[in-house]
C-alpha cells in the first residue's frame, strides 16, 4: 500500500506541476495556439481543474494550462470512445522525456494512453490491454475453482500480471482463443466461505496446481486462498481485497508454481521453498 500511495502521490504532482504553470501572465489570444471562442471546456475537463486549485473557466487559465486541459480532453476522448467505458483521470504529462500522455485508474490497475505528433498529425495508443487481460484471466481460474468448491460461495481476484509478449496482437489473438492462461499470468486472491472439513482445502487447492501446471503451459504464477466467514465475504470486493483485516482471515494456503512446473503449497506466510 505504501508504494501504491507514493505512486498516487507522485502523479498527483506531476499533474500539478504542468497545470498549475500559474506565475505567467494570461497571454493575449493572438498568441495563443487555442483561441478562446473555439474552446468548450467538457463537465470533465472542468472537474479536474477544480481537483487541483484551478479556474474552471479557459479563459482564466494562462497559455500552458490551457494547453494542457485540451490535450487531457483529447486523450481522454480517445481512450473512452475507444473501449466505450468511463476510466478514472489520475494524471497527465505533457511530454519531454516521456511521451505525452495521461494515467487512468481500473478496479485492476492503472494505465496509459499516449500520443506522437507524427508527420504533423497525433497517432494515439495505449496499454489498456494489459489491464483487461485481468477479466478473462480471472474468469478461466473461476470456473475451475467453482467446479471444486460445490456450493459454497467464492470471489476471486487478480492482482499484478504480466504477459509472456510485448506482441499485443498475438496476445489479443491468444486471448480471443480462450488460451489466456498460456500467456498471461499474475498473482490472484480466491476468497471462500468456511467452513472446511480438515484437509479438505489442502486437497482442493493440490488439484487446483494440478491442473493450473499444464494449462499455463510454463507460466509462473501465486494464488493465495482465504477462508473467511460468509457474512465477511460479501464485504469483499476489487478495490479493498488486498488490505482487509487479519481478523476476518480464518486461514489460508499459497500456491505457488514455478515456470519448471514445480509446486509448493504452505501455509499463508510460510515460504515457498525449503533450502536444499
Amino acid at each position: 500500500m505504501v508504494r501504491g500511495q507514493n505512486v498516487q502521490r507522485v502523479v498527483v504532482i506531476i499533474l500539478i506541476v504542468f497545470l498549475m504553470v500559474s506565475c505567467q501572465k494570461n497571454s493575449s489570444l493572438d498568441e495563443n495556439n487555442l483561441e478562446e471562442e473555439s474552446v468548450v471546456l467538457s463537465r470533465r475537463q472542468k472537474d479536474i481543474l477544480e481537483e487541483v486549485g484551478l479556474p474552471s473557466k479557459y479563459s482564466e487559465l494562462n497559455k500552458q494550462q490551457r494547453s494542457n486541459i485540451v490535450a487531457i480532453g483529447e486523450l481522454l476522448s480517445y481512450v473512452e470512445d475507444k473501449y466505450g467505458e468511463k476510466f478514472k483521470f489520475k494524471g497527465y504529462v505533457p511530454g519531454g522525456l516521456e511521451k505525452e500522455h495521461i494515467t487512468l485508474n481500473t478496479p485492476f490497475g492503472v494505465f496509459r494512453a499516449w500520443r506522437e505528433l507524427i508527420d504533423g498529425e497525433y497517432v494515439y495508443d495505449d496499454n489498456y490491454v494489459r489491464i483487461f487481460a485481468h477479466i478473462p484471466y480471472s474468469q478461466a481460474l473461476g470456473e475451475f475453482i467453482e467446479g471444486e468448491i460445490g456450493n459454497r460461495e467464492f470471489k476471486i481476484f487478480s492482482g499484478s500480471g504480466y504477459f509472456i509478449s510485448d506482441d499485443m496482437e498475438e496476445m489479443i489473438v491468444a486471448m480471443d482463443e480462450g488460451r489466456i492462461l498460456e500467456v498471461f499470468s499474475g498473482t490472484t486472491s480466491v476468497f471462500v466461505d468456511d467452513p472446511f472439513e480438515e484437509g479438505e482445502l489442502e486437497e482442493i487447492v493440490q488439484r487446483y496446481a494440478e491442473w493450473r501446471v499444464p494449462a499455463s503451459k510454463g507460466q509462473s504464477s501465486l494464488t493465495t486462498f482465504y477462508l473467511v466467514e460468509k457474512e465477511e465475504l460479501k464485504w469483499i470486493n476489487q478495490f479493498n481485497f488486498f488490505e482487509i483485516s487479519e481478523s476476518i482471515i480464518i486461514r489460508g494456503l499459497r500456491c505457488y508454481i514455478k515456470e519448471s512446473g514445480e509446486i509448493s503449497i504452505v501455509p499463508r506466510g510460510e515460504s515457498a521453498w525449503k533450502e536444499d
